[in-house]
């Protein structure tokens, strides 16, 4: 009795799996984008809680901000959800689960032996169970990657085959990632030597140009901004830093507009929205004007899961 009972509760397990995506139909789930932003907001407000203990200074917390707000950037471009499942048929559940209770039916008539009776408990060969560790047992360490270990390692790799590109790349976002912005520089800049002109790549070197700088784009960081523009047109973080180098030159007003349409692009829960705002209301005070309202975003597209803002 016990068995067939569990039989039917697996049946009807089978039955919900195949006929519940059919009988709900298309649903929306978050993309990869959005997971990477909930994780961006965290970071955000781990650097303030950072600052609040007294573990980073300000200037550190800036840089960290900056790097964290650059991903950030990246990621709203990219924006958007996406439509999965099936589409909502009651007629194509029914015949499924009418497919799996045949074909279960159809096995165990087949393969299966109803008639046999139960092995009493007495009977049974008894189980080999696992043996617990010992209580003074050193557990295995759990895996750590050290950042700064994984740059040497990955600085050992590129002087034995500096020809490896990707190897650069990755060395680049590493040492970025330590705030080491001049060693991210030169790394970037034999991704590019080696062909590596993505605007993503190019971006990613004008930035750490504009960060060795303590902040200056210089008219080598412009440039390597305008190419990396060239070549991937809604590169925000060549859009952002663009605007940024004409703020410092002089030109709010230019300055102010790039930030505005950069924004109307961002969703209105980015966290970008508001450094943009900042720097929009630095550059309209520098020019002696009031700074325009900032103007509406994309949906929010706030993560499903995760941390929350």
């Amino acid at each position: 009795m016990l068995f067939t009972l569990v039989c039917v509760g697996l049946v009807l397990v089978v039955l919900a799996a195949v006929s519940l995506p059919l009988l709900s139909g298309t649903q929306v789930l978050p993309t990869r984008g959005q997971y990477d932003r909930a994780v961006y907001r965290d970071q955000l407000r781990e650097v303030d809680r950072d600052v609040a203990r007294g573990v980073l200074s300000p200037k550190e917390a800036d840089a960290a901000r900056l790097e964290i707000q650059r991903r950030l950037l990246a990621v709203d471009v990219a924006g958007g959800s996406v439509a999965t499942g099936l589409a909502r048929s009651p007629r194509l559940a029914a015949a499924a689960a009418l497919f799996v209770v045949l074909c279960a039916g159809g096995l165990y008539w087949r393969l299966g032996a109803p008639s046999m009776p139960d092995v009493p408990f007495s009977e049974r060969p008894v189980a080999q169970t696992e043996v617990a560790p010992a209580p003074d047992a050193t557990p295995a360490p759990a895996p750590h990657t050290d950042m700064k270990d994984a740059a040497t390692r990955l600085e050992q790799k590129l002087l034995a085959d500096p020809s490896n590109a990707n190897g650069w790349i990755l060395y680049a976002r590493t040492e970025s990632m330590l705030g080491e912005w001049q060693k991210a520089a030169d790394a970037y800049k034999h991704a590019i030597d080696l062909g590596q002109k993505s605007g993503e790549v190019l971006a990613g070197y004008g930035e750490m140009q504009v960060m060795a700088a303590d902040g200056i784009v210089s008219p080598a960081a412009r440039d390597t901004f305008v190419a990396a523009l060239a070549v991937d047109g809604s590169s925000g973080v060549a859009r952002y830093y663009l605007a940024l180098a004409d703020g410092q030159a002089g030109d709010e007003h230019k300055a102010i507009d790039a930030w505005v349409e950069l924004a109307s692009g961002l969703p209105e829960d980015s966290p970008m929205r508001d450094a943009i705002a900042g720097r929009i209301a630095e550059a309209a005070k520098n020019g002696g004007f009031a700074p325009p309202p900032m103007p509406k975003g994309l949906p929010a597209q706030a993560a499903q899961t995760g941390p929350t803002p």
